[in-house]
């Protein structure tokens, strides 16, 4: 079955550049005369990344008015729905915490596959063997790689003519990822200590 909705992923950028893309797409859905039942966000590997995507949904409510039956959903990888309610306490029963399994390589690869098609490039076998590597059965760091290899290669939307991305906007990317996963996990164990001292005092 063809899903007929609309896939926004989350990107790497700051806030600022965020926001400006999602008014850009609330904008072309409102011009758009197509008809629209469910919005997928996706997000990065991050409990920051699914904060910039509940700001989202909230964003595209106001979608709902032209689209009644409208149904939003923000999906990330967090470690625990708890995280995503601490930073909104009026999801507490709305945040369903879902167990997702491994994908195999295969299944990687058509990730990797589905992309080129869609953006009219080319990652070379050696480029995609790393990233179903790094990604390691996880979509959201396969995405998350491919994403950045856009960014890194200028990708933004759909090429008039085919480019073959390298190694070198592979390292970028990884680069970026790790740089990402360094501040998560800065903001995680900053987090942590926050609460001993509460606790404590």
């Amino acid at each position: 079955k063809r899903y007929n909705g609309i896939y926004y992923v989350i990107g790497t950028e700051d806030e600022n550049i965020q926001l400006n893309r999602l008014k850009d797409l609330i904008s072309r859905i409102k011009k758009s005369n197509k008809e629209l039942k469910e919005i997928i966000i996706a997000t990065d590997a991050t409990t920051e990344g699914e904060t910039i995507a509940l700001y989202s949904a909230r964003q595209l409510e106001e979608l709902k008015k032209t689209y009644p039956e409208l149904k939003i959903v923000a999906i990330g990888a967090v470690d625990t729905a708890r995280q995503v309610i601490d930073y909104d306490l009026e999801l507490t029963n709305r945040v369903a915490e879902i167990h997702v399994p491994l994908m195999s390589e295969e299944e990687i690869r058509s990730i990797i596959n589905k992309g080129e098609e869609l953006l009219n490039f080319s990652i070379p076998d050696d480029v995609c063997d790393g990233i179903v590597t790094y990604a390691n059965g996880l979509a959201s760091v396969c995405h998350n790689l491919c994403l950045n290899i856009c960014y890194a290669a200028g990708i933004t939307e759909k090429l008039h003519e085919r480019i073959t991305v390298s190694d070198t906007e592979l390292s970028k990317a990884l680069e970026q990822y790790i740089a990402e996963a360094s501040d998560t996990l800065k903001s995680t164990f900053d987090k942590a200590l926050m609460r001993q001292r509460e606790k404590k005092y």
